[in-house]
């Protein structure tokens, strides 16, 4: 039936993420040895201790075709996560953890909520030293199945996720995941920011801010609507409050806006706050920047003369900052991620206990003033 054939789908990627796994290892492996040996180029070291063999190869084949953006997993989590969202939601989220028609019954929930969590720990290795995103897009559409599953909310699929390491997982995102060197290293040794799709400007940094913003949302998505004060009390105990203040301050320095360390001359320069997000890694499809202005007409303005903004700068003989630099899809993508944890966090604060929230958002206001009076300006239009 069609949840068993699911669950051996889902059973074969955690089969496939131990070979992952291993060559994720040879990767690291074989970079640490270039860059001690100062070799120009990976291809000319060779060492028993590293040398790749067919199986190795093969796995990689198989990763791929099952987990890449074409893979059969990909296509199921999209339709499972298409299925938590329609009409019949409820009855479909009921059915993706428990089948009571059945003989046997195939929790999907909890395989997921497996894989995120075995997936976790390989995805900064991943990006840094393989500079691949599939495993990262395959763990983003992982975060929006289960945000779907548990969406409405779901009480009896958020309590797996609760009795799951989904949150202390997600938490090491924010502490582990670190963006990529922007620029290219000799030997290619360690990750930098590749495109890693040749039909769009989509490179491996814009899939690990998505990803980040993914499980900020999905993490935030528990939050709505509940009737039980101990679901965000548990979100607070699991995360690590400071890493997703220093995400939205790494976000504020991509943007421009200055820190008491900052070089002077950095800003954020306000007529490139109107913009278009580039398209999402998982679909493809360009979302409108609805976040500050719902009217498309003065949208439209409006990212007309961020784009004629950015044109006047580029003809400068001067170095581009800030969002000027990131692009305007690019710089608003971040906007977005950047939101995200800021939301996550003032909805957790309400519920906290102490005033460890609080007082890290002081701290923000206090080291990049700026940045806090705009993500309150943000806050204050959203509500």
């Amino acid at each position: 039936g069609f949840f068993q054939t699911c669950a051996a789908v889902l059973d074969s990627v955690a089969a496939l993420l131990k070979d992952y796994q291993r060559n994720i290892r040879l990767a690291r492996q074989r970079a640490t040895a270039i860059e001690r040996l100062g070799q120009d180029s990976p291809a000319v070291f060779e060492d028993d201790t590293v040398d790749q063999d067919d199986d190795d190869s093969n796995g990689s084949m198989n990763i791929e075709e099952v987990i890449g953006r074409q893979g059969d997993a990909m296509v199921l989590l999209r339709v499972l996560q298409l299925m938590c969202s329609g009409d019949k939601a409820e009855v479909l989220q009921d059915l993706v953890a428990v089948q009571p028609q059945s003989a046997v019954n195939f929790d999907l929930v909890s395989r997921l909520l497996d894989l995120f969590s075995r997936a976790q720990p390989l995805l900064w290795d991943s990006a840094h030293f393989n500079n691949d995103a599939t495993l990262l897009l395959f763990d983003l559409q992982v975060v929006e199945t289960i945000s779907g599953m548990c969406r409405g909310p779901h009480e009896r699929n958020q309590r797996l996720v609760f009795a799951s390491t989904f949150l202390s997982s997600a938490n090491r995102v924010f502490s582990t995941l670190a963006y990529v060197s922007e620029d290219a290293r000799p030997g290619g040794s360690v990750g930098h920011d590749l495109n890693i799709d040749e039909t769009v400007d989509l490179r491996l940094n814009d899939v690990i801010c998505w990803f980040k913003e993914a499980v900020a949302s999905c993490v935030l998505s528990f939050c709505d609507l509940v009737s039980d004060a101990e679901v965000p009390r548990k979100i607070i105990r699991a995360f690590e409050v400071e890493n997703l203040v220093a995400h939205i301050a790494t976000e504020g320095k991509r943007l421009g806006f200055a820190t008491k360390l900052s070089q002077p001359g950095s800003r954020f320069d306000k007529n490139l706050d109107q913009m278009i997000y580039p398209p999402d890694p998982l679909t493809h499809i360009t979302r409108a920047a609805t976040d500050d202005v719902g009217d498309k007409p003065l949208r439209l303005t409006q990212k007309a003369k961020a784009l004629k903004r950015l044109q006047h700068l580029r003809h400068k003989d001067k170095p581009l900052h800030g969002a000027a630099a990131l692009g305007l899809e690019r710089a608003a993508m971040v906007r977005r991620s950047m939101y995200g944890m800021y939301f996550l966090l003032l909805n957790l604060q309400d519920f906290e206990s102490g005033s460890e929230i609080k007082s890290t958002l002081k701290k923000l206001k206090h080291d990049s003033p700026d940045l806090h009076r705009h993500l309150k300006k943000h806050t204050s239009q959203a509500a």
